[in-house]
């Protein structure tokens, strides 16, 4: 929970970055932390770790000052690279944890994965009475603050599936590996003469549903009849652009409403959109195009926190979209 004293007091924002190599990997390092303790901690290009933490300081710490400064951050990076060299399965700085209730009691559940094991997505989901359904347990997961030390790189899909992480897979894959979690991945040249699957990697691709697209007339009148009719979970809602969106949960199904906004409620039917989760979404993309499939956007659109998205058409017509994340 974000404490009053967070938002009042002017804290001072030590931030650094500098390399590590995460097994066969170099990744830039970006850390920072307050007179609390260990605020944040990033594995993706420092430019943009370092613009996240500003976004993140100026929502949760407007007062704040932000300064470049190894010394604060100095024991943080000395245990990480102990972790990183297996000389350490456990941290001992104080954090500063800093979210909404609901994220940091995922954030909670996080900790208590021990090193070299994984959880899924609906575990902690039940961990946490499930109150805001898997889809926001994910999206808590997503905006943790502080990577590797709050592991939410040990929370993986149901089917075994490592999903989105915000440093990206290969940092997630080399993370669970060396924690001995999952065994490490062998050539594709390799797994494919033991499978005899030349299009296993294609098959890799397409992970499962991501929700369905549904046009709303009236969205909040949508939202009602969701929640009482058919016994649906509100998840949250947010607005992009111009057109409004409502995420809702049943069984593992997630329904997104999109709001119809100047009449067009017709352009793409009253079922709008299905959205396909992949694990690599400009690899789909060149499989699509293989496969000679219209494509309706140009490329992936970049929507925030190492998610993208990307539509497509069927052989019918029918609005289809990529989406990672």
């Amino acid at each position: 929970m974000l404490e009053k004293r967070d938002v009042e007091c002017a804290l001072t924002v030590a931030f650094w970055t500098e390399r590590v190599t995460i097994k066969d990997l170099e990744v830039e390092l970006t850390v920072a932390s307050t007179e609390v303790g260990l605020c944040c901690l990033g594995l993706g290009p420092s430019i943009e770790e370092e613009q996240t933490l500003r976004t993140w300081a100026s929502r949760w710490l407007p007062k704040s000052s932000l300064i470049r400064k190894r010394e604060p951050n100095s024991e943080a990076i000395r245990q990480l690279q102990e972790y990183l060299s297996e000389k350490r399965k456990a941290f001992t700085i104080p954090l500063h944890q800093i979210g909404t209730p609901f994220q940091r009691q995922v954030w909670e559940e996080l900790l208590r994965i021990p090193y070299g094991e994984t959880r899924s997505y609906s575990q902690i989901a039940t961990k946490v009475k499930n109150l805001k359904g898997q889809r926001a347990v994910g999206m808590a997961n997503h905006r943790n603050p502080i990577g590797v030390m709050v592991p939410c790189h040990r929370v993986i899909g149901k089917n075994g599936n490592l999903t989105g992480y915000a440093g990206g897979l290969d940092i997630k894959q080399r993370l669970l590996e060396l924690e001995g979690a999952i065994l490490p991945l062998i050539s594709e040249t390799t797994r494919k003469k033991r499978t005899g699957k030349e299009n296993a990697e294609d098959q890799a691709l397409f992970m499962g549903v991501e929700h369905i697209g549904i046009k709303a007339l009236d969205l909040e009148k949508a939202i009602q009849f969701y929640i009482k009719a058919l016994g649906f979970e509100f998840l949250y809602r947010i607005k992009p652009g111009e057109v409004e969106l409502a995420f809702l949960e049943l069984g593992g199904t997630v329904v997104e409403l999109v709001e119809v906004v100047d009449g067009r409620q017709y352009e793409d039917g009253v079922v709008n959109h299905l959205a396909i989760r992949v694990s690599d979404i400009f690899k789909a993309i060149e499989h699509l195009k293989a496969q000679q499939v219209e494509l309706t956007s140009s490329e992936p659109m970049a929507l925030g926190e190492g998610r993208y998205n990307f539509f497509f058409r069927g052989p019918s017509g029918e609005k289809l979209e990529l989406y990672q994340g």
